[in-house]
């Protein structure tokens, strides 16, 4: 019985692989354009892995100086100039009200920064207020932040940029931020 059991499962794997084909044979010519030519072959995709940012611990950081000195710093919102002149470290938060993830995001920006306050200033803006022209008109303040922003190339929100004592920005993050890299940043930025 196992015997008989056995030759057809080998019988019944043989008619499946003959069937899905086996190889072997020739591949068939790729088509031929209008002109007769034949086109190129399509490029290779490059690995997933390499497609991939790493954004280990130990990722190197460009540090660049804010741009508030010179004619910047009449497109730089008040706050953010007086944090820089009183050397004071701060988060700048860009985010959009309309957006589903800004609550995500602005919840883990203020759960995280709960334990920078003093340390850390927040300055945050409302873009969705921005693309108002009514909003705009009522607070130059935000008309200042909108032109920093494409100065900074914010092209999405939620975006952060974390600047130190120094004037220099030490972290970017455009999109949901993850509570322990921004940590990991606050942390760094403060010290």
């Amino acid at each position: 019985m196992r015997r008989l059991i056995a030759v057809t499962v080998v019988l019944t794997l043989a008619v499946i692989l003959g069937a899905c084909g086996g190889g072997g044979g020739e591949q068939a010519a790729p088509p031929a354009t209008d002109d007769g030519s034949v086109p190129p072959p399509p490029p290779v995709a490059a690995a997933a892995d390499a497609a991939a940012p790493d954004r280990s611990p130990t990722e190197a950081v460009g540090f660049e100086v804010f741009p508030a000195q010179g004619q910047l710093a009449t497109v730089t919102p008040a706050v953010i100039l007086d944090n820089l002149k009183a050397k004071r470290a701060m988060l700048i938060f860009f985010y959009d009200r309309s957006q589903p993830e800004w609550d995500d995001a602005m919840d883990v920006v203020s759960g995280t920064m709960d334990d920078y306050r003093g340390l850390l200033e927040l300055v945050s803006f409302d873009m969705q207020k921005a693309a108002d022209p009514k909003g705009l008109a009522k607070d130059a303040e935000l008309g200042k932040a909108v032109m920093l922003a494409e100065r900074l190339g914010v092209k999405n929100t939620p975006y952060i940029l974390i600047v130190d004592d120094q004037g220099l920005i030490t972290w970017r993050w455009r999109g949901p931020v993850d509570a322990g890299a921004l940590e990991r940043e606050l942390m760094r930025a403060t010290q």
